[in-house]
């Protein structure tokens, strides 16, 4: 088995050492320029990082990108010799799943050792799905002399099997001296071989593209949503670029019909009861203006559709959220705007984005007609963040719906609701809230009753390296602090006395990737709340990443010149930018709770460790059966999947995946269908003799995307429930005695 004895080290080694034969001058990278205003030297160290990745990683990782067989290509490679690791023995995981280590040391592999182990693997039927590899450190202990240590993560299955074999670790490369980067000793520093076999955990259901991609730039799929627009319980996708409703009638079967009249094509919408009248109706951003689409019973919009009038124009809409923020009944509409950094305006500073279009607060007089309140509520001081998720949700017990803001290049606001919509800052409750902010979840994580809040961000390899090696220009502390802080990655943040802090295990569900959409579900029905993590920002021709360009230069330079301007000077004028990639080839991660005490990631293990760029992510019960399955949205253009050198050229589409699992011992569940107008909010208590579960109903929590109104619990062996209890905003409550696990149950 791959597992077993070295072999897995071995095989990763080689991987490692596969661009290393005939590698290419340094003077002939190609250059990474740093800011002219910066002081000569202050990159140098991480210029010569990425010139030996260029000359080292980036070859490697293309060609095995490229083949068809990688182990095959592999098996012809020379290579140099290696210090293979020492194995410890093998211990059962959860899920079926087998874990090996590997320590520092071992024996030193020969090259025909080497080749000998990679044709094995091929005999045995193995075949490499996916690699992604990632410079970690670079240092100069003495003049002269370098060294690296490479991050990877490498996929592969056995054909035939039911095998899935995933390998994460480091390993340490020695440069030897001279006018070429060729690696000397090189070392595994450490390695985690996992294995699972058996049935699958999550089925694809169906693949469903969008518009055609017209193969110069990255096309989504515009709006998300998952509603029940007829109220038989099973939910309908809407797709706003396409503008088609997707009917579900039961056994994953769905037809598509028109979404909204007019051939509108939704950029963003979000369903509900905003004129009173008990009818979903639909709020749809479409050629830069915000319409409102009266609803009919049967779920149709047949219009004609009203517009909304704005107090700043829609450039660049990506969330709309709505709650009773007034308390008077009807539903208030927050709508945010993100804007472009290349192309447009670099903000600074870097962390503290308040330059964007313009995010609004619309209050409602109950008949869909909307005001601007934005100033009169107290949210003008940070109206203008450039924002990509936000929500109204109650965080501090006191049935009035605050707001959570999550926005790029400055992170998570936090805003207090006095319950007649007047707001006021409370980011200072939050631990640390800067990051990347893409989108976020509410769940329970911890399982002690209160509400936490994960929000996903980008984590950046390169921004860690250059923290590690002091790469310091000195006329910007600011930005140099802040640097590693806005690159650490995903934030979690638990309720706590006061506020919301960050766990011990944070590490845990921070470095994903560059994340984009996430959603919280309970996977298994275990009682502990799961989180799957989209990722890929630009899968390229190349592996060749733009990151070091944006650390070095990009965040120096911001608010300098125009947006245009240094597109049309810097960026345009980067060797190789077309074909170039930044934080691509990225795997989607499914995150598992530990008990409320961490994470575990095992997405490729169990069949979700999709590698196209993804953007968002619905988690749904879409066929009743008590196991909450997933929607995910790709990018079309450039999305990075494995052996398809026209990927290029594909669409954007969703893929449909089936919960199957089959847990050794059978959990039970219970969910709550939430019925008329107040819903967004809405927060579900159960409780059994041993403990109490919570959810809580949200939009706007990923952007242009919209979760149904059904709450789902997962209840562990727990064979009963004494309560349950729908707390609306506002404070009235609906309980049902005793309820039936396994079944949904209505409240209104």
């Amino acid at each position: 088995m791959l597992g077993n004895g070295p072999r897995g080290a071995a095989l990763l080694l080689a991987l490692a050492l596969a661009g290393c034969e005939k590698a290419p001058p340094v003077a002939s990278a190609p250059p990474v320029p740093t800011a002219p205003t910066l002081e000569a030297g202050s990159f140098a160290l991480e210029l010569n990082a990425r010139q030996a990745e260029e000359a080292f990683i980036v070859p490697a990782w293309d060609r095995l990108n490229a083949a068809e067989q990688p182990l095959a290509v592999l098996a012809e490679i020379p290579l140099e010799t290696f210090q293979m690791g020492v194995a410890q023995g093998e211990r059962a995981a959860d899920y079926g799943i087998t874990l090996q280590d590997f320590r520092e040391g071992g024996e030193l592999a020969s090259p025909a050792r080497i080749r000998e182990l990679l044709e094995g693997f091929v005999r045995e039927g193995y075949a490499i799905r996916h690699t992604d590899w990632h410079q970690e450190a670079f240092e100069e202990p003495q003049p002269g002399v370098y060294r690296s240590l490479i991050g990877f993560r490498l996929h592969a299955e056995r054909a035939g099997q039911q095998e899935r074999v995933r390998l994460l670790g480091q390993v340490a490369v020695n440069w030897l001296p001279g006018e070429t980067w060729r690696a000397g000793r090189i070392a595994l520093r450490k390695l985690e071989v996992a294995r699972r076999g058996g049935a699958r955990a999550f089925e694809q259901r169906f693949s469903i593209n969008g518009p055609a991609s017209d193969g110069a730039g990255r096309t989504a799929i515009g709006a998300l949503a998952v509603v029940d627009l007829d109220g038989d319980g099973l939910p309908e996708i809407l797709v706003g670029d396409a503008n088609t409703l997707y009917r579900n009638r039961g056994g994953w079967k769905f037809e598509p019909e028109p979404l909204l009249p007019e051939g509108q094509s939704a950029g963003v919408l979000l369903a509900g009861d905003f004129d009173g009248d008990a009818v979903t109706d639909v709020l749809a951003v479409a050629g830069g203006k915000l319409w409102f689409f009266h609803g009919e019973t049967d779920g149709h919009f047949p219009g004609p559709g009203e517009v909304v009038p704005l107090p700043v124009p829609l450039v660049a809409a990506t969330c709309l959220t709505a709650g009773d923020v007034d308390g008077d009944g009807d539903l208030d509409v927050f709508l945010g705007q993100w804007r472009q950094p290349m192309g447009d305006q670099m903000p600074a500073p870097f962390w503290d984005a308040n330059d964007g279009h313009g995010n609004m607060l619309l209050v409602n007089d109950g008949h869909a007609h909307f005001a601007d309140a934005t100033t009169a509520a107290g949210l003008a001081a940070k109206a203008h963040r450039r924002t990509y998720s936000a929500s109204f949700v109650d965080l501090d017990g006191d049935h009035a719906l605050d707001l959570m803001v999550v926005s790029d290049f400055a992170g998570t606001d936090l805003f207090r609701n006095d319950g007649h919509g007047h707001f006021t800052d409370a980011t200072a409750r939050l631990d640390e809230p800067h990051t990347f902010g893409m989108s976020h979840a509410l769940a329970d994580f911890d399982g002690d009753g209160r509400l936490d809040l994960f929000v996903a961000g980008m984590g950046s390899t390169t921004a860690r390296r250059l923290q590690r090696m002091g790469a310091d220009p000195r006329d910007f502390p600011e930005h140099n602090r802040m640097r590693e802080v806005m690159g650490y990655g995903n934030r979690m943040y638990l309720a706590s006395e006061g506020g919301f802090r960050q766990p011990a295990f944070k590490d845990e569900v921070a470095r994903t990737g560059w994340s984009w959409g996430c959603a919280s579900f309970d996977f298994e029905n275990d009682g502990d709340r799961d989180l799957y993590v989209a990722n890929g920002h630009i899968s390229g021709r190349t592996t060749r990443d733009y990151c070091t360009h944006f650390w070095t230069k990009d965040i120096y330079l911001a608010g300098q010149m125009p947006g245009r301007d240094f597109t049309k000077a810097v960026i345009k004028n980067l060797p190789g930018i077309d074909d170039m990639s930044w934080d691509g080839f990225q795997a989607n991660r499914l995150l598992l709770n530990r008990d409320g005490k961490g994470f575990d990631e095992l997405g490729y293990l169990l069949d979700v460790g999709f590698t196209a760029d993804c953007r968002q992510v619905v988690a749904a019960d879409f066929d009743r059966d008590g196991r909450c399955d997933l929607l995910i949205s790709r990018i079309g253009g450039t999305n990075g999947m494995l052996h398809h050198p026209g990927a290029r050229n594909a669409p954007p589409g969703l893929i449909g995946l089936r919960n199957v699992w089959e847990p050794a011992r059978a959990n039970h569940w219970i969910g709550v269908d939430l019925q008329g107008t107040n819903i967004f909010g809405a927060r579900l208590t159960v409780e059994t003799d041993d403990r109490t579960f919570i959810a809580c109903h949200v939009s706007g929590d990923s952007p242009a995307t919209q979760h149904p109104a059904t709450l789902h619990l997962g209840l562990g062996l727990r064979e009963k429930v004494r309560r349950l209890t729908v707390t609306w905003p506002g404070g009235r409550i609906t309980a049902i005695e005793n309820p039936a696990v396994d079944r949904y149950h209505g409240a209104r």
